[in-house]
């Protein structure tokens, strides 16, 4: 902006004018690139299998269904459950259904949907002993592997 001003026209502290200018304009500072950049940090890998796992959800559907996928950090291993409605309850039924075959896992790492965050899964995962990880929004490398999956699937 300062080098497109420049060839149009000069006064005297044009440049710090146009830094005030821009800072103080609000759509400027929302299409702006963020000043603060997170190095990304390599997830460290279980030292054993179904510890942690992934969980999210893909659809909808053509057909309306859901994709429910759960991943296991350590050994890739995944289960892909359809679900139809995918509320906290059949949310919940549905972890109870794949932990009742392998276990419950330490930690849970999913992003901040309705069924994630609610007060049943929360009180769900807190009687179960499991610690929940939310990802951060619009950052879906954070819970990269269950991510990956629904890609590939």
């Amino acid at each position: 902006m300062k080098s497109r001003l420049r060839t149009k026209v000069w006064w005297p502290k044009i440049d710090e004018q146009a830094e005030k200018l821009v800072k103080a304009c609000k759509g400027c500072t929302l299409v702006s690139a963020p000043t603060i950049s997170y190095s990304m940090k390599r997830r460290q890998i279980p030292t054993g299998p179904w510890i942690d796992v992934a969980v999210d959800f893909m659809g909808p559907l053509p057909s309306g269904d859901h994709l429910f996928v759960v991943v296991d950090y350590f050994s890739r291993y995944k289960e892909i459950k359809i679900m139809k409605s995918i509320t906290a309850a059949n949310t919940i039924n549905a972890l109870k259904e794949i932990f009742s075959r392998l276990g419950f896992p330490a930690s849970i790492t999913c992003d901040i949907g309705r069924q994630f965050t609610s007060e049943e899964t929360k009180s769900f995962c807190n009687e179960n002993d499991i610690k929940i990880y939310y990802s951060i929004p619009y950052w879906p490398q954070m819970n990269g592997e269950v991510e990956r999956k629904i890609v590939i699937s």
